[in-house]
């Protein structure tokens, strides 16, 4: 049987990236090398004892590494999105610490806000690159001028796939459509991300048609790209929107569906 998909990084662009399969006792059963393309592919007995059990970890240089269950892959194409790594902000900190203790006279007492004044600032001027970054992205001035939107012009997450088809094996009204948008606008708050109440709107999809319905009533009601919401979840900074794995979670319920 076999796994496949693609892995994409920043701004949804495919990744070069290692894929490495590790038994339960964490020795490591194989490893697969993925250019920058990003597609990748593993291919596995499924009658072999534990098999769903073998923990799959997804990894690139600069990015968070991602580890899914074999069983959580299967069922057909699995596209994995990583998490790029600050390495600036821990930059940022060594800095910052290294200066705050390297300054520091004799006696032993509590940290002045003097002392702490350049590590703030560090940590808060790459922090501030971070959301400029993302700012600039969202109204296509940054690297990627198309980074709220996906790449694919026929992906289901797209406002105007549903339209291709004339009949639906099942259909969303747009009351329910309207109702679903407003639940997952309103899963994000500056504290907590609800993921649960996002994954309960997309358990009410059964099909690819159904998503792009709902995307298409979410533009018109928020004027944002829902998938691209998802992932920043209408805001700026580095930790905001879904986490890579249940941004994949997504893709993958979403990629399995039916059509129409």
């Amino acid at each position: 049987m076999r796994v496949e998909g693609y892995i994409y990084g920043a701004n949804d662009k495919p990744l070069a990236a290692v894929v490495t399969l590790v038994d339960n006792e964490t020795n490591t059963v194989s490893t697969i090398q993925v250019n920058t393309d990003g597609r990748y592919t593993i291919d596995f007995d499924e009658t072999a004892p534990g098999i769903d059990n073998l923990e799959v970890v997804f990894s690139s240089q600069g990015y968070k590494s991602l580890s899914l269950t074999l069983g959580q892959l299967r069922g057909g194409t699995t596209d994995i999105f990583l998490e790029k790594t600050n390495t600036l902000f821990l930059i940022a900190v060594a800095v910052g610490l290294f200066y705050v203790f390297k300054n520091k006279k004799k006696k032993v007492g509590a940290l002045q806000t003097q002392d702490l004044m350049p590590f703030l600032m560090i940590a808060g001027a790459v922090l501030g690159f971070n959301a400029l970054t993302k700012l600039l992205d969202k109204l296509g001035l940054g690297k990627d001028p198309a980074a709220a939107d996906l790449s694919d012009p026929n992906s289901p997450w797209k406002p105007n796939y549903w339209r291709q088809f004339t009949t639906f094996t099942y259909s969303v009204s747009l009351a329910e459509a309207d109702q679903y948008a407003e639940t997952i606008h309103n899963a994000f708050t500056v504290f907590n991300d609800d993921f649960n109440a996002i994954m309960g709107v997309f358990s009410n999809l059964r099909t690819k048609a159904n998503v792009s319905y709902l995307s298409d009533i979410f533009f018109r009601k928020y004027n944002e790209d829902l998938l691209s919401f998802l992932g920043d979840g209408g805001g700026l900074l580095p930790w905001d929107g879904l986490s890579s794995a249940h941004k994949s979670e997504l893709i993958s319920y979403v990629s399995k569906l039916p059509s129409h």
